[in-house]
């Protein structure tokens, strides 16, 4: 069994080092340092450090990638291989040249497609209609080394951000599996990248913010893609609305002197509806500033929402 090392740090990742524990000679996982929890401020450990420190496998948190510090201890473990799922760093030469038999990151789209940290959240955001997971041999820029394996999967329109990823997790462990089949029959050079390169940059604040002014299948799309962050729309009073479900409502004749953003019809036990341009959104769930997430329909017994009412 190879020596291995393991990079990633989110929970996704987490399945791909479960997969890899009993089938290659682990010596180490690397992950990113500690980070405070969003509620409560106290720091906890990446769940790849988690699962990694239950095993008895040896973790690795550096600030620095070219620290010598860190690559001499990664040197001293002597590895074969690398793994990359999900790490949320650029490795530098010096760190993926330390693996005489190469380093390989498993990346959720279809490379050249969607190269960059948030491949699943953009291929919903953009209307891709698949997607799928490449493995690829490391390179010193983003995502373009050589494609090692890969599969590819159908998105439906009523996936969001968390189920597509729940649907490509178990298509990358297929894909890690014959990237360790040709690692070991000492055929996993892999072959050039070929097609149209597309961008998933790291998420941004200003990406969540809902323009009424644009398609409601559009919104309807970012709503699904960015659905643990919540899509950014404010309420008359100027507080903050997250949307958290929300789908596009029948054709309706648009009247003419509707502004986009204005509230137009409120239904018991669904939600509300907001214009837009084209066609009108219909809220589902949402989560009010300072407070927990809720149905649209009980956020709206609170707070009363009325039609010709104005969210900007």
């Amino acid at each position: 069994m190879p020596r291995t090392v393991f990079w990633g740090t989110p929970q996704a990742a987490v399945p791909f080092l479960e997969y890899l524990a009993p089938r290659v000679q682990l010596v180490g996982a690397v992950t990113r340092t500690d980070k405070p929890a969003e509620r409560g401020r106290k720091v906890r450990p990446s769940p790849v450090k988690a699962f990694a420190e239950s095993k008895g496998i040896l973790v690795l948190q550096p600030s620095d990638l070219r620290d010598p510090d860190f690559l001499g201890a990664l040197a001293r473990l002597e590895p074969e291989v690398g793994i990359v799922v999900a790490y949320g760093r650029l490795l530098p030469k010096e760190a993926f040249g330390l693996f005489p038999s190469g380093c390989y990151n498993i990346h959720f789209s279809l490379l050249p497609r969607l190269r960059g940290a948030a491949p699943i959240q953009w291929a919903i955001a953009r209307g891709e209609a698949r997607t799928g997971v490449t493995s690829f041999r490391l390179s010193e820029t983003l995502d373009t080394g050589p494609i090692v394996a890969r599969m590819e999967i159908g998105i439906r329109e009523t996936d969001d951000a968390v189920s597509l990823e729940e649907k490509l997790i178990p298509v990358g462990i297929q894909v890690l599996e014959e990237t360790l089949a040709r690692v070991g029959r000492n055929e996993a050079a892999g072959e050039p990248q070929s097609g149209e390169a597309t961008s998933a940059p790291l998420v941004k604040k200003s990406d969540l913010r809902v323009d009424w002014k644009s398609p409601a299948d559009e919104i309807a799309r970012r709503v699904r893609a960015f659905v643990r962050s919540g899509c950014h729309a404010f309420m008359p009073d100027g507080r903050l609305l997250k949307i958290l479900r929300a789908e596009r409502g029948d054709d309706a004749p648009e009247p003419a002197a509707a502004v986009p953003g204005t509230v137009m019809e409120i239904k018991k036990n669904l939600g509300f509806s907001v214009q837009c341009r084209p066609g009108r959104l219909w809220v589902l769930r949402v989560q009010p500033e300072g407070r927990k997430e809720i149905d649209a329909w009980s956020f709206l017994q609170g707070y009363r929402l009325r039609p010709g009412e104005i969210l900007a």
